[in-house]
């Protein structure tokens, strides 16, 4: 079972430490405000008021040993920053760090988290992509220039096998699954068919999917 640590427990913590806990993660949920750390004790494996800048209480709640922590103190930027020292120093794995700025990004980066999520700028372009291209259902970014998107099977598509859409070498990108009736299909194969209706899940780079999109 994957065990991770939510460092901060306002409203993106709280939303991520329950998500993660109903997946099936081992959580151990931290912060100073006891409000906070009470409105999880029911959800989460552990949850425990601390500070999450003294490094014997982390290791005394076994943060050093977990598989991912994520700092999530987003507007106490010196706690966050101090937090990401200590999670370096304990070599934990994997270190993801909210951010409020790009310009905190770049120093929480620079100070060893291996990830940076800023979710205001987040949720602003993942709206932007909605309203330019209604046809998007869902959008992941990979990286700068790739993602995987969920895009509704555009009209074109309907009664076509994925061999005769071959959108891999017509579009250079992937269907990795096929959503129906509330089901997803997993990895398609070349026979199966496209209909009305169906929500299609794309791999690719972002230029070749926004070229599929307008095809």
């Amino acid at each position: 079972m994957p065990r991770c640590a939510i460092l901060g427990l306002g409203r993106f913590g709280q939303t991520l430490a329950g998500a993660l806990s109903r997946a099936g993660f081992e959580v151990l949920a931290v912060d100073r405000d006891a409000d906070q750390v009470d409105a999880l004790r029911d959800t989460v494996t552990l949850a425990v008021r601390m500070d999450t800048t003294d490094a014997a209480a982390l290791r005394a709640q076994g943060v050093d040993k977990v598989d991912v922590a994520v700092v999530c103190m987003g507007t106490n930027f010196e706690a966050n920053t101090l937090t990401t020292l200590l999670l370096k120093q304990m070599n934990v794995p994997r270190i993801i760090c909210r951010a409020i700025t790009p310009e905190r990004g770049r120093i929480l980066s620079q100070i060893g988290a291996d990830e940076v999520v800023l979710p205001e700028e987040q949720t602003a372009l993942a709206l932007s992509r909605r309203l330019v291209q209604p046809n998007i259902v869902d959008y992941i970014a990979l990286g700068p220039h790739h993602s995987v998107v969920e895009m509704k099977a555009p009209k074109p598509f309907w009664g076509k096998t994925l061999a005769d859409l071959d959108v891999r070498k017509r579009y250079h990108v992937n269907i990795i699954a096929i959503k129906r009736s509330g089901q997803a299909e997993p990895f398609p194969g070349p026979e199966d068919v496209i209909q009305e209706g169906d929500t299609l899940v794309l791999a690719g780079s972002s230029k070749a999917l926004s070229a599929l999109h307008e095809a």
